[in-house]
């Protein structure tokens, strides 16, 4: 226990130390931004503004060129945020819900590309942007933070699209083709695939862990009411026609 209880304290000093090393320049930009010019320009650091000034917002504020860079600048964010959503949205329900060919080696490239370092990108991007016209233009940045934002996006909405709708297909696949009256017959895995919009090797995976999840919560709520080990065995080949301890088929 007291191994168990130092190790903690270890990895939690670490991750407080590390939390501190990442909120330390948000802290000095705010505390950077209420200084005094000559607390700014001091070679020995002020790490508390003594006193707390706020010409610097006023100065800034009071430039002829500000208030022009701000509507620039949420021309460029409403915009690029519009767009890279839409299309990532759709690019991540196609990715997230369907099989196609090629989807793998999709997934690798927008992976592989998230890796290169935007620093080698200026170049490359600049010329592509002074080959087109676009270099000093809204135009030229908005299409620079699309290509840019659309990747991640759609990676991530996959990711939240395969975490809201995983275990929620599951089930559907189990209430359909188990829970459902059926007063014809049962639906095929052809049909359920069909309406669901899973590929049919799907269904069989799907209802193979929804049935072993019924099971294993079975047992654990018969576990709790029953007394003994005995007892529980008992109960639960009654109740499942087998031994508890063995694996579903």
């Amino acid at each position: 226990m007291t191994r168990r209880l130092a190790s903690r304290t270890l990895f939690d000093t670490i991750a407080v130390l590390v939390f501190a090393v990442m909120l330390f320049p948000i802290y000095w930009m705010v505390s950077t931004a209420l200084k005094p010019g000559k607390e700014i320009l001091s070679l020995t650091p002020v790490w508390f503004p003594s006193p707390v000034t706020f010409d610097n917002f006023r100065d800034a504020m009071n430039l002829p060129f500000f208030w022009n860079d701000v509507v620039n600048s949420l021309i460029v964010v409403l915009t690029v945020v519009a767009i890279s959503v839409g299309l990532a949205f759709l690019a991540a329900v196609s990715v997230a819900r369907f099989g196609f060919r090629g989807r793998t080696a999709f997934i690798v490239m927008v992976i592989a590309v998230q890796m290169v370092p935007l620093n080698a990108l200026v170049i490359p991007v600049y010329l592509l942007l002074n080959q087109a016209g676009q270099v000093d233009s809204l135009l030229g940045v908005i299409v620079y933070y699309l290509a840019i934002a659309v990747q991640p996006t759609m990676l991530v909405q996959a990711m939240n699209i395969c975490f809201l709708t995983g275990k929620t297909t599951q089930f559907a696949v189990f209430q359909r083709y188990d829970l459902d009256d059926h007063p014809d017959a049962r639906p095929t895995y052809a049909q359920l695939a069909s309406e669901l919009a899973i590929p049919v090797t799907q269904v069989t995976n799907y209802l193979a862990f929804a049935r072993r999840e019924l099971r294993r919560l079975v047992l654990e709520r018969l576990r709790a009411l029953c007394a003994t080990d005995e007892e529980f065995r008992l109960e639960a080949r009654e109740l499942l026609g087998s031994d508890p301890t063995s694996r579903p088929a």
